[in-house]
């Protein structure tokens, strides 16, 4: 684990401005930005999780059976965004962020969203040598920031997941989510 991370205030939108805009928002989503700048919400370095040979997922675990939010951060910007839970896909927090542990190669299955993403965006951005490797070694200089919203068996905790990724890709426009 690293550093925990915190949302850059001064590349991305400053939370005075998102809390000034927004203070009708229900209060749970105002204490998630306030713990999101404030580097509250624990934090995990891709670099310790993906490995050359097999991706080591254990410290993960915690987020079994849980919906919520889950944030990649690039030097503190927010550059994908994404939600896990019950009804959504299918899979829980845990499977959703380990399914953004890999590679997209044409050949992998519709949930590796990060990795295709960044290949198709950064080829229409002009980068040169985009391929499936270059989008993990990209990957693996980013944090990761799950945000617990609770149990997958509980409706409301999913309703909130889902709007919560909502409301942080309205707020933060991630570069690597379509």
């Amino acid at each position: 684990m690293s550093e925990d991370a915190k949302i850059n205030d001064v590349i991305s939108i400053s939370q005075e401005k998102i809390l000034e805009k927004y203070s009708k928002m229900e209060k749970f989503f105002i204490n998630i930005i306030k713990e999101l700048y404030a580097g509250k919400i624990r934090s995990f370095c891709m670099k310790g999780i993906i490995k050359e040979n097999r991706n080591d997922y254990k410290e993960l675990k915690i987020l079994n059976n849980k919906t919520g939010c889950y944030m990649f951060l690039c030097e503190g910007v927010p550059v994908y965004i994404g939600v896990g839970g019950k009804n959504v896909n299918g899979r829980d927090l845990y499977k959703r962020v380990t399914q953004q542990c890999r590679k997209y190669d044409n050949k992998s299955d519709t949930g590796v969203t990060l990795s295709k993403n960044i290949q198709t965006i950064d080829e229409l951005l002009g980068e040169k040598n985009v391929s499936p490797d270059y989008s993990m070694e990209k990957i693996k200089s980013f944090d990761l920031i799950p945000i617990v919203v609770g149990e997958i068996t509980n409706e409301k905790d999913v309703y909130k997941a889902k709007a919560l990724e909502t409301i942080l890709i309205a707020l933060f426009h991630p570069k690597y989510n379509k």
